[in-house]
């Protein structure tokens, strides 16, 4: 027997399909989980026990069947057959068995399913009507399938709404699993009095929330870190929690941790948790903070801590004694010029290194897509195509890329592509010429550095021999090139050959905390 699939070729329905299609795998393993006894208890809804929201379930998939049925043949077929005929239902079947309920969630959940993979692709643009009078297209039945089954997968959210509802200093921190969640998690931090901060890869997300650390993780400052420490709950959507977002467990230590994300393979990954919850994050988020209940304080939003956010969260903000050098410039001088200098509207890309920190978190970024961090088994050397493909990707902001010298080396044959496609983009090279990490962290124990240190390299001179507009840059004084190819035409790539200070940066400090020596 030939397998039947999805008719539909569309790749953005097939993929509501598969989210639909999980979150009902996932409803109806938490209905097995429960006991017949258990199907009595409360619910997260007013008046509704486990009984009523099971029902519901079921009754709903069978209304949608009917929106599907609909757009297949034509014919009207709407989701009840009275206003009143929802309420009476779901009414009705909270009286039946809970052998017959299961029956019910399984076999019409079978059904609609049925129904969407035979539906052929016209039919998916055939207009219907929902309960609520909305006309929508009949793909729209995907997504409030997959709202349904995922929101009433009520005991791992039950949890989270108990564990938030009576936390002081809740923090929500979010990954690259909720980037299409933002609204939601803002909500449910409101809601919940948290705070917010996101993993490296996921900065920006929040930036326009005043309650937002930035990253957690080794890029934090110790101002935010405090804060990370000082939490009493860590709900994590989307994110792994990895050593590097947890600092080696240090920002983390005891507190309990809530873990939100659809790939049941990520929970207690790097770390155990206490709680995990399979779901969409900004579903999950939706959910769980229309079911919390009204706090009577700030939570973790209180006016110190705002005040603290206002003062430190910005790397740039953070007071330091600038080194001084006859010919090279502090790179934190020269990274907190270059967030002055260059426009806000940017996608910011920074390679790996002993420089990574001046890139990533001094230079602000207007949100979540205006980051890239291509770190991918800690290697160097990436951030120049990455930040080739960031300028094709998004030609309406300006592609920055902060790369040490030693990775810069590597793959400054990129400078052809950027040239050739005639890219305004700026690459800053911190020049400390050695492969700054190996000094820093191997010098102290004695070890031969003659391989990892290189001599004077003319950076500036190789850019202009690729096409770019090529400068070296001593002192604050050194960026009027800079300003000039800005405020110019910028019809070449432009290259900062920085002769930084070569010493330990404050990424350099912590990358190893908690590691034997």
């Amino acid at each position: 027997m030939v397998a039947r699939t999805d008719k539909t070729q569309d790749s953005e329905i097939r993929a509501g399909l598969l989210l639909a299609r999980r979150g009902t795998a996932y409803f109806e393993r938490k209905l097995a989980e429960l006991s017949d006894d258990e199907f009595d208890g409360p619910s997260l809804l007013p008046g509704w026990d486990r009984r009523h929201v099971i029902a519901h379930v079921g009754y709903n998939a069978r209304a949608l069947t009917h929106l599907t049925e609909w757009a297949a043949t034509g014919v009207e077929t709407p989701m009840y057959a009275t206003p009143d005929a929802r309420n009476a239902e779901i009414e009705y079947g909270a009286t039946l068995s809970p052998a017959a309920l299961r029956n019910l969630s399984a076999h019409a959940a079978v059904h609609l399913n049925v129904e969407w993979r035979d539906l052929v692709p016209d039919a998916w643009k055939a207009e219907v009507r929902t309960a609520q009078g909305r006309i929508v297209l009949a793909s729209e039945t995907v997504w409030m399938r997959t709202r349904e089954v995922w929101l009433h997968a009520v005991d791992a959210i039950g949890e989270l709404v108990s564990r938030l509802s009576t936390a002081q200093r809740p923090l929500i921190v979010a990954g690259r699993g909720a980037f299409n969640a933002h609204d939601d998690i803002v909500r449910l931090a409101g809601a919940s009095g948290a705070l917010l901060a996101t993993t490296a890869m996921a900065r920006g997300l929040f930036n326009d929330d005043p309650w937002n650390i930035d990253v957690m993780g080794g890029f934090a400052n110790e101002a935010m870190a405090e804060l990370i420490q000082d939490a009493d709950l860590i709900v994590a959507f989307g994110a792994s929690l990895n050593r590097w977002t947890a600092r080696n467990g240090e920002l983390i230590g005891d507190t309990p941790v809530v873990q939100v994300d659809v790939n049941r393979a990520a929970f207690s990954l790097h770390r155990r948790v206490e709680v995990s919850v399979t779901g969409d994050a900004g579903l999950v988020a939706s959910a769980v903070a229309d079911a919390l209940p009204s706090r009577e304080d700030v939570g973790y939003r209180t006016e110190p801590v705002a005040q603290k956010l206002r003062e430190g969260r910005r790397w740039r903000d953070q007071p330091f004694e600038a080194r001084t050098a006859d010919d090279r410039i502090d790179p934190r001088t020269l990274a907190i010029a270059l967030d002055d200098l260059l426009p806000t509207e940017r996608i910011v890309t920074a390679d790996a290194g002993s420089h990574t920190e001046y890139t990533a978190m001094y230079l602000q970024v207007p949100d979540d897509r205006g980051y890239c961090l291509p770190l991918g088994f800690q290697c160097i050397g990436l951030a120049l195509a990455a930040g080739i493909g960031a300028a094709v990707a998004r030609p309406d902001r300006l592609p920055v890329v902060g790369v040490g010298d030693g990775g810069f080396m590597m793959s400054l044959v990129e400078l052809d592509t950027a040239v050739r496609l005639g890219l305004p983009l700026v690459v800053v090279v911190y020049n400390d010429s050695a492969y700054g990490a190996e000094v820093h962290h191997f010098g102290h124990s004695g070890q031969p550095l003659d391989i990892v240190e290189f001599p004077e390299t003319d950076i500036a001179a190789i850019a202009r021999g690729f096409g770019c507009t090529g400068v070296t840059v001593r002192s604050l004084d050194d960026l009027a090139g800079l300003r000039d190819w800005v405020a110019g035409e910028r019809a070449t790539p432009i290259v900062i050959d920085a002769k930084t200070i070569s010493f330990p940066s404050w990424v350099d400090a912590h990358a190893f905390v908690g590691e034997p020596k």
